[in-house]
């Protein structure tokens, strides 16, 4: 009988002890859904708000962007605007530079001469009187011993007199001639005073010249006028220079020279008419055709 007592009271402390062990883990799974509860809750609030502040963003964004858009479209049109107006500006600096080069070139061009002085009267000691028996031309000095003149002026004359600026005569002597272009190269012992250069600058319309030579024995005669033309003879190809300088008989073999002093011609001939009166058609053998004589051997 004590042996079934102890069993069933065994068995009632047992149950006891899990019945207890019940009600705390009942109350521990209580207090566990509470905070899976408070968590919940929390999670949707949390949601809730990540999408009041996703669709707070999307907003932003689309105002964002289409203020992004209006900037860049203003941007754009100042930029395009602002970037015209350099275009401007760098045209009128380009057309400023450009006339300030060449009034530098005109202003150098001036000092140049002013330096160098297109002296006449120096550059008439250059120039030669060339005389046959049946003729009176001009020459001038292009070397130290060597004399330029018109082939027609001393023809078939071979050893022609030439009269210097300081009226010395000498006798001179033919050593190169070329009939077709109406040029003649003369050698001389005494050396030239000054020596005349052979121009390398562009002939225009229009420039000043001068010629100096001895129309109808009238020594050293300066006159001027302007370039009126290049012409080219359409049978031989020879290059002549068209001027309005007053030129006549005896300023054949002359320099037609630039307003720098370098010779661009020889004067060789004028057009003259008996029906009509002309006036100002003096022509020069061009210079380019002068050094391809000299070069010629």
């Amino acid at each position: 009988m004590k042996k079934f007592s102890a069993i069933y009271l065994l068995v009632f402390l047992l149950l006891i002890f899990n019945l207890f062990s019940l009600i705390g883990f009942h109350t521990r799974l209580s207090s566990l859904e509470n905070k899976i509860s408070t968590l919940n809750n929390n999670l949707n609030i949390t949601w809730n708000e990540v999408k009041q502040n996703r669709n707070y963003i999307k907003k932003l964004a689309e105002v964002t962007n289409n203020n992004s858009i209006y900037f860049d479209k203003r941007l754009t049109t100042q930029a395009k605007t602002f970037k015209e107006y350099l275009i401007n500006i760098t045209k009128v600096i380009n057309s400023l530079y450009a006339n300030y080069s060449l009034l530098n070139s005109k202003v150098g061009l001036l000092e140049t001469q002013i330096q160098r002085g297109l002296d006449l009267a120096s550059i008439r000691k250059a120039i030669v009187a060339v005389e046959t028996e049946e003729k009176l031309g001009t020459g001038f000095f292009i070397d130290d011993y060597k004399i330029l003149t018109s082939y027609h002026v001393i023809q078939d004359y071979k050893r022609p007199k030439i009269k210097l600026y300081n009226g010395d005569v000498h006798l001179g002597k033919v050593i190169k001639y070329d009939e077709a272009r109406d040029l003649a190269l003369i050698s001389i012992e005494k050396k030239g005073e000054v020596i005349l250069n052979l121009s390398d600058s562009e002939i225009r319309a229009g420039e000043r010249v001068y010629a100096i030579g001895n129309p109808l024995s009238l020594e050293f005669t300066i006159t001027s006028g302007i370039v009126s033309a290049i012409r080219e003879d359409k049978d031989t190809g020879i290059l002549y220079i068209q001027t309005d300088v007053p030129v006549n008989p005896g300023n054949s073999g002359g320099p037609l020279i630039n307003s720098r002093g370098e010779v661009i011609g020889v004067n060789t001939f004028k057009l003259v008419s008996k029906r009509v009166p002309t006036e100002g058609l003096g022509f020069a053998i061009h210079v380019s055709e002068v050094k391809k004589f000299l070069n010629e051997s």
